[in-house]
């Protein structure tokens, strides 16, 4: 699955993500963690299993943006993974 748009994880809010097995979730444009003052936005990103079958998250990024986390004008809220394979490129 290919998300075309940059993700947004907002202030306040958590997104669990889980990255089923054999799968590949693209974030060509990457994924922006919000640092709101006193509210940070939250990612855990998850495997639905490990070993060799365990999915993928590959992000990009595009105009000096953090592949996962900030933008090129802000730092980034809070960012955990506990499994998956994860391809972070540029930034």
């Amino acid at each position: 699955m290919t998300f075309p748009e940059r993700l947004v994880v907002y202030g306040g809010r958590t997104v669990n993500l889980v990255l089923g097995d054999n799968s590949t979730f693209n974030c060509p444009k990457g994924i922006y963690v919000s640092p709101d003052a006193g509210c940070a936005g939250t990612l855990n990103i998850y495997s639905q299993s490990m070993g060799s079958n365990m999915g993928t998250l590959n992000c990009g990024a595009v105009d000096k943006d953090a592949a996962i986390g900030g933008n090129r004008t802000t730092h980034n809220g809070n960012i955990n993974i506990f499994g998956g394979n994860i391809i972070a490129d540029g930034g």
